[in-house]
């Protein structure tokens, strides 16, 4: 099939290199999830910011002014956020 050694010896050493960037992209990939996995558990154990707004709704700011702080903020994110 091959003509010559030399030739064979390319298409191993392409096969082996193709299959170590496969390991590595998947190790790397597995890693990238794992530890986006350990972020998100580990910032939803303080109870992140939904309960600070439900606790705000449920006495202590008036509802009309935590919707206009809501709508001042995403107003804010809106203008601020990179084009």
């Amino acid at each position: 099939m091959f003509s010559s050694p030399m030739m064979h010896d390319g298409i191993v050493l392409l096969c082996y290199g193709m299959g170590a960037v496969f390991v590595f992209l998947t190790v790397l990939f597995l890693a990238t999830a794992l530890m986006s996995a350990c972020v998100r558990a580990w910032l939803s154990g303080d109870g992140g910011a939904r309960p600070a707004v439900a606790e705000a709704v449920a006495g202590r700011v008036p509802r009309r002014h935590v919707g206009a702080i809501m709508a001042a903020v995403h107003r804010y994110r809106r203008r601020s956020s990179p084009r």
